[in-house]
């Protein structure tokens, strides 16, 4: 039923993109329909079920609406002016700064292209000009990347030369610098590679690496995503539970592991903040959260119910990201690969360990690979 609902609120956010409804004829029936259900739920159980899963579809029309309704109305013009701004989003070729000045602007987000190595928080001085993003994408049945930025609230780009550049003072952001700085102190041979998979900065890799790990069909290994948070969640939960297992007491109550659970938590956030939190951490973040608290109050893991509320809370902060190709390639190849060891892996009757574990990873690669065709064609 949770699962459905999700799917519910999704379906909405892909209406209100569809259509752009506007929010005045969304919001009334809303209200209505949730006025209408206690007086259905001893009556008629079905029809209370479908007015909750109305419910949610009109709450994910809403979510998707509030991102446009906000949205600074500007008359871009052809003279150049001084810009400032800070940034909020960082990736090699483009950024996306929350403008502070001038006063017509603040507060707008906007696209800037530039090359130049740039961390969230960053404080930027730039003149130039805005411009409206360009409509691009030519593939049908496609959203335009101008339709998909104004989804995500960005409707215009900064163009021109970068003045000045201030460090953000965020500790977060002070902790992942520190450790850029420590891993290109280390005069490691592969210090780029090494910032991917820590700590999720890619700008230090050149385009011969790229291409050796996009031929091979290893870039994902660059992203980090569900394994990268297993590994490091799974480390201090073990060091925790051993350390908290010192305590006789709560050893032989088999508290240990449920303390150790709940410990472990904010090391995960912690984590996923100085990745860069992007779809496929915070995902996975959320995912390993609700198993901790699981096992903290000794209750059933349900999988496709964790998958669901990690879903949820993405489409919630990111409601655009459901036509992004990272948000659907991370949820349709983990579907596949938990429908495979639930459904198909148990079929495979062997003694061998070293053959079982073999057959388990082809099979999750294959399954992944078939759950992530329509979406990679």
């Amino acid at each position: 039923m949770f699962v459905i609902a999700i799917l519910s609120f999704a379906s909405g956010i892909y209406l209100n993109a569809l259509y752009d409804i506007p929010l005045k004829f969304i919001i009334p029936p809303l209200i209505l329909i949730l006025s209408f259900i206690p007086f259905f739920i001893r009556k008629s159980s079905y029809l209370s079920v479908l007015l909750v899963l109305v419910c949610f579809m009109l709450a994910g029309m809403v979510r998707l609406g509030v991102v446009t309704v906000g949205q600074t109305a500007m008359n871009p013009s052809s003279t150049k002016e001084i810009y400032e701004g800070l940034v909020t989003e960082s990736s090699p070729n483009t950024k996306i700064v929350k403008l502070t000045s001038p006063s017509e602007a603040v507060d707008l987000k906007v696209i800037m292209r530039t090359p130049q190595s740039l961390n969230i928080n960053d404080a930027v001085k730039v003149f130039g000009e805005l411009r409206e993003v360009h409509p691009t994408f030519k593939n049908p049945y496609l959203l335009s990347w101008k339709r998909l930025k104004k989804l995500e609230g960005i409707s215009y780009e900064l163009r021109g030369t970068i003045i000045s550049i201030t460090p953000g003072k965020h500790f977060i952001h002070g902790i992942r610098n520190n450790l850029k700085q420590k891993i290109d102190a280390s005069r490691a041979q592969y210090t780029g590679i090494m910032k991917a998979l820590t700590i999720g900065d890619t700008t230090g890799l050149d385009e011969v690496t790229k291409n050796l790990f996009l031929h091979s069909g290893t870039s994902h290994i660059l992203a980090i995503s569900g394994s990268n948070i297993g590994i490091v969640t799974a480390f201090f939960f073990f060091i925790t539970r051993f350390l908290i297992g010192r305590i006789r007491t709560l050893r032989l109550r088999g508290d240990d592991t449920r303390y150790a659970a709940l410990v472990t938590i904010p090391f995960a956030f912690v984590f996923m903040l100085i990745a860069g939190s992007s779809i496929p951490t915070m995902r996975a973040t959320i995912m390993i959260t609700v198993y901790m608290l699981s096992i903290f109050i000794e209750r059933g893991r349900n999988i496709f119910n964790t998958i669901a509320l990690s879903a949820l809370a993405i489409l919630l902060v990111y409601p655009h990201s459901l036509f992004t190709p990272s948000f659907q390639l991370t949820y349709a190849s983990v579907v596949f690969i938990i429908l495979f060891t639930q459904r198909i892996f148990p079929l495979l009757k062997t003694g061998n360990r070293l053959l079982k574990w073999f057959l388990l990873s082809i099979g999750m690669t294959i399954s992944a690979t078939v759950g992530t065709l329509p979406i990679v064609l």
